[in-house]
């Protein structure tokens, strides 16, 4: 939170925390059961840190918008592609042309921020924050929880075959790889070096680094 304000702050902000969308799959045309399997798959990642990471993993990655994620998959420009949560990648069809999908996600918890202009927030009432706080974090785990109920209706529709699950040694060798980025990204600012050791602290916390 304290980090998040420093950012808000930039833009007259407040920053009142996530509202969580869900833990994103990878659609692909085969299954991708570990980092060495990424080498040479045609992907589709946003562009900064996810390009940077999956390239460094051996993907061939092409940036570009969302529209055109499944035009490509179709014509084979791509072969996978790092895009949301498996519920709604089913619903947009990727899974028709691009079967696999690694699930439950490994690599980005979904999220958007919920931030107010400075001025109305400092306007409010103390009960009043208060009420907007607790339907701020309300929203966000009503969100997460719904959003994890259609992820696993989407996978109970599959063939089990089809869905990927990578173990806590392929999860851990992923994210050393993406450590490397991290620390790239690091040192563009104060702030983000900032960033960068406070999600080390939390990431070694929960014995995960």
């Amino acid at each position: 939170m304290e980090i998040m304000n420093k950012i808000s702050a930039k833009w007259d902000a407040v920053f009142l925390g996530p509202i969580i969308l869900g833990l994103e799959s990878i659609p692909s045309k085969k299954p991708i059961r570990s980092i060495a399997d990424f080498k040479g798959v045609k992907m589709r990642a946003p562009d900064g840190i996810p390009a940077e990471i999956f390239a460094m993993l051996g993907a061939s990655v092409s940036v570009m918008p969302g529209t055109e994620v499944y035009t490509a998959l179709d014509t084979g420009k791509i072969e996978a592609t790092d895009w949301g949560t498996l519920s709604v990648n089913d619903e947009a069809g990727y899974n028709r042309i691009a079967p696999y999908a690694i699930y439950p996600g490994i690599h980005s918890m979904n999220s958007v921020d919920f931030v107010v202009a400075k001025r109305k927030w400092t306007a409010l009432s103390v009960e009043q924050k208060a009420i907007v706080t607790a339907a701020v974090d309300e929203w966000s785990l009503r969100t997460w929880m719904d959003q994890e109920l259609e992820d696993r209706k989407a996978a109970a529709k599959r063939d089990p075959k089809t869905l990927v699950q990578w173990g806590e040694k392929e999860k851990a060798e992923f994210r050393q790889v993406a450590r490397k980025v991290w620390e790239k990204w690091s040192k563009k600012s104060a702030l983000a070096t900032e960033i960068y050791e406070s999600q080390l602290k939390f990431l070694k916390s929960i014995g995960k680094l």
